[in-house]
């Protein structure tokens, strides 16, 4: 019997290796991502929900560390029984914190793209408010079904007290986290092509529309991913839990990496002006008139020169990107419209005055 068994190998340097290094990328974007909140003093909901998606994912790389450090990563029959019910244990254990993973992170999605919506379509910010509790509904739920489907938690990992538990329909499981998985991949296709159809349609240059069209249009990878860890989760064999998981804990690994990346890339266009794209060539703003003066913002310093042989009439015409501290929403709205114009007429008649 034993001759037909597969030898007794261990994956764990390969399973910590692929997770920290997934890890540190997520952990530098959601930095990366801070820094930018506060640069433009907008920290909001979405940022929260995030930084909550990253803690979990963190605390999934120390499980997992845990488990490849204590034979996790081995065929299941060369454990111990006591190996074998702590494994189960950690492997519910990443489940259950993986699910909450993946929902606050599409929920801070969800909160991008509300402010991305702004007040544009009452319809389209319905659609993702019940879109976001939809999926923070399926998460909850997935979640109790994981842990108390047995009653006991420890029924689900303690042989004894599963012998003696009544637990929920194993098809009426299998069913609803078909269910969930397949609403968490539509989330995660509509959170990427309704804020792609809202910035098509921006008053906006080309290149930051372009870079917001591919910032946004990236989450479509998480969208992919989220369908492999379904198709592998569903094929897994559990007869050898702990070897046949090592693929489940990459691609939800990747995942989870994926939507902290991707979720935190629309958020870091301030840096990119601010930092690489402002000191090249800034952006300028122009007064035309009957006698025309010409005013160059770069670098964030203003420089004049004036070319006013008399008094005439002056307009301000403004070309180049909007500043980054501009929310996309105000751009998109009546509300934002009236107050980007106040804020020129003011400086206009400041220019005037001067």
């Amino acid at each position: 019997m034993s001759a037909q068994l597969p030898p007794d190998e261990n994956r764990g340097v390969e399973l910590k290796a692929l997770w920290w290094s997934e890890i540190s990328v997520a952990t530098c974007l959601i930095f990366l991502r801070l820094w930018a909140r506060i640069y433009k003093r907008s920290l909001g909901l979405d940022d929260g929900f995030m930084i909550g998606a990253w803690l979990c994912y963190l605390g999934d790389g120390v499980a997992i560390h845990i488990i490849a450090q204590t034979g996790g990563a081995r065929h299941f029959f060369y454990l111990t029984p006591d190996q074998q019910e702590f494994q189960t244990m950690l492997v519910l254990i990443v489940l259950v914190i993986g699910i909450a993973c993946t929902g606050l992170g599409k929920i801070a999605i969800g909160f991008t793209v509300i402010r991305i919506v702004g007040n544009t379509s009452r319809r389209e910010r319905w659609a993702v408010w019940f879109t976001i509790a939809m999926t923070a509904a399926t998460s909850v739920v997935g979640i109790l079904l994981f842990l108390f489907r047995c009653g006991n938690p420890r029924a689900v990992f303690v042989p004894e007290l599963a012998a003696k538990a009544r637990c929920l329909d194993n098809q009426a499981i299998l069913n609803f986290n078909i269910f969930s998985s397949l609403w968490q991949v539509l989330t995660d296709f509509f959170f990427s092509i309704l804020p792609m159809y809202i910035i098509w349609r921006l008053a906006i240059s080309l290149r930051r529309k372009v870079y917001l069209l591919v910032a946004m249009g990236l989450t479509l990878f998480t969208g992919v991913t989220a369908i492999i860890k379904m198709i592998v989760t569903a094929l897994l064999d559990q007869r050898d839990l702990t070897w046949n998981t090592f693929p489940v804990y990459g691609w939800f690994g990747t995942e989870a990496m994926l939507i902290i990346v991707f979720g935190s890339l629309p958020t870091l266009q301030p840096l990119w002006t601010r930092f690489i794209r402002r000191p090249r060539q800034g952006y300028g703003i122009q007064l035309s008139g009957s006698h025309g003066q010409r005013y160059n913002h770069t670098s964030g310093k203003s420089k004049a020169t004036s070319e006013v042989a008399g008094r005439g009439t002056t307009s301000l015409v403004t070309y180049g990107d909007p500043p980054p501290d501009v929310e996309l929403a105000h751009l998109t709205s009546n509300a934002g419209i009236g107050v980007i114009t106040k804020a020129l007429a003011q400086f206009d008649q400041q220019l005037r005055g001067g």
